[in-house]
């Protein structure tokens, strides 16, 4: 049971009481959250993750909201939202110190105005650099990992850091469970004249190919499915989908987009329930056409009473 009391006395920032998560997710789509914490800076943030990790109580750590599907009963477990508290970066000469909170797009913008190569394809990504690093985010041939030094974390209550070389990183996904990331270091390329006008022209061309074939002025929550390696080669979930003549199809106020067949998009008043229906119905129709179990690359949040086993993997 949770003692909102006691946990004033260990946590600085706001905590608030039956928060709808529609307003605080990219789907626009989710019930209340009992509780909401926002802690105030990176060392609220340290003790906002102990004081629930001390307590063997689990929790759940948002950024943006933007790679979430919250259920339409919303949830029972406390959110602890990081944006604010921890959206500072510094850059010294090729080495970057960024915070969970900070937005991936204003990084990617920063550093390569520093002249550094590294997170330029990365621009457009929606999201928080915490979420990047816990999925692998990557673009165009970069993943988030690629030059990183070490993330600092707090698991069992303890803060730490971890190289690169302690991560298990695989395809669009980390082994990190538990422990919740603070910060991290990364050490990028310079780039010459010459090189850094290369980068310039195809990162904005890579900008309006994303424009042009993702539905980004309509509500939703990104990539649903991770594409699929197949013989070692990468092949797109959305190809697989469209080649299924999935784009259009409605459930309720969620479409699978026009635009791109791996997006889910919010007509207005879609429910989480509606895009449940339709990921079930994507995953069935590429089984029985391609042969291949599509995994999401979204996160489930709030479904504990719904048997979502046959849509995780």
């Amino acid at each position: 049971m949770i003692s909102i009391e006691e946990m004033r006395q260990s946590v600085k920032g706001e905590i608030l009481i039956g928060v709808p998560m529609s307003e605080h997710t990219s789907f626009k789509i989710g019930g209340n959250a009992d509780f909401v914490i926002k802690p105030i800076d990176k060392d609220d943030a340290i003790a906002t993750a102990r004081y629930f990790q001390k307590k063997n109580q689990p929790f759940i750590v948002l950024g943006k909201g933007s790679n979430v599907l919250v259920s339409d009963y919303g949830l029972r477990l406390p959110v602890v939202f990081f944006e604010e508290a921890l959206s500072k970066y510094e850059i010294n000469g090729r080495n970057v110190y960024a915070e969970a909170g900070v937005d991936l797009q204003r990084l990617s913008v920063a550093t390569f105005k520093h002249n550094l190569s590294g997170m330029e394809m990365l621009a457009g990504i929606p999201g928080s650099l915490g979420g990047a690093l816990l999925m692998n985010a990557g673009a165009y041939g970069q993943e988030i990992y690629d030059t990183l030094n070490w993330v600092e974390i707090v698991g069992g209550g303890e803060k730490r850091k971890l190289k690169k070389k302690e991560i298990k990183i695989k395809y669009r996904e980390t082994e990190f469970k538990d422990e919740v990331l603070i910060a991290a270091e990364f050490s990028l390329n310079k780039l010459d004249d010459k090189s850094y006008e290369f980068q310039k022209k195809v990162r904005e061309e890579n900008l309006t190919k994303r424009r042009e074939s993702q539905p980004l002025s309509m509500p939703n929550a990104g990539c649903i499915f991770k594409n699929v390696i197949i013989d070692d080669e990468i092949v797109s979930a959305g190809r697989l989908i469209d080649q299924c003549g999935l784009k259009g199809l409605k459930v309720g106020q969620a479409m699978v987009s026009e635009k791109h067949a791996n997006f889910i998009v919010n007509l207005g008043k879609a429910k989480a329930d509606d895009v449940v229906k339709l990921i079930r119905t994507i995953k069935a129709k590429v089984k029985a056409q391609h042969q291949v179990s599509l995994a999401l690359e979204i996160k489930m949040m709030g479904f504990e009473d719904l048997n979502i086993q046959n849509l995780t993997g």
